[in-house]
């Protein structure tokens, strides 16, 4: 009875904990800082465009908010797709996971930066200049602190 009771269980017991294992090492095969290398390579060129045209914004005329405001939404959708292309992967050493915790607040930065460009726009198409203004200056402190981080970020990824 004991024989045949030891059996049932590893005749059970081995399928399950195999599963368990495959379950357990198929994450980590998707933690890597090549995947997450990857995952951000097509977005590096498009951001330091955009991030770039974050530092040199300025207050604009009435007249050219409609085209202000058309590349901040085309800003916005780079950022959004940086975003989720770091939140989808991980780092599998220390460099790799503080790379990506320094890119998700870089990111989250340059997206305030561009919320605050789009009101300094819309404050502008209003008729609201001296609210412009602050925008402006609260989206160049924004894009100032995600500069700094874009840069560790990317040296700890070995982005550039």
């Amino acid at each position: 009875m004991l024989s045949t009771h030891i059996r049932l269980v590893t005749r059970v017991a081995v399928p399950v904990l195999i599963s368990l294992g495959l379950l357990l090492a198929a994450p980590l095969a998707q933690a890597s800082d090549a995947s997450l290398k990857r995952a951000v390579k097509p977005y590096v060129q498009r951001l330091t465009a955009d991030i770039s045209y974050l530092s040199n914004f300025s207050v604009p005329s009435k007249g050219g908010t409609a085209t202000v405001l058309r590349r901040l939404s085309k800003v916005r959708k780079d950022l959004g797709g940086a975003t989720r292309a770091v939140k989808d992967n991980q780092g599998s050493t220390s460099s790799g996971r503080k790379g990506r915790t320094l890119a998700l607040s870089a990111l989250a930065h340059a997206t305030t930066a561009t919320g605050d460009a789009v009101s300094c726009a819309s404050a502008v198409r209003a008729g609201h200049r001296s609210v412009a203004k602050s925008d402006q200056r609260r989206e160049q402190n924004e894009i100032n602190k995600a500069i700094s981080q874009f840069e560790t970020a990317g040296r700890l990824l070995h982005l550039f």
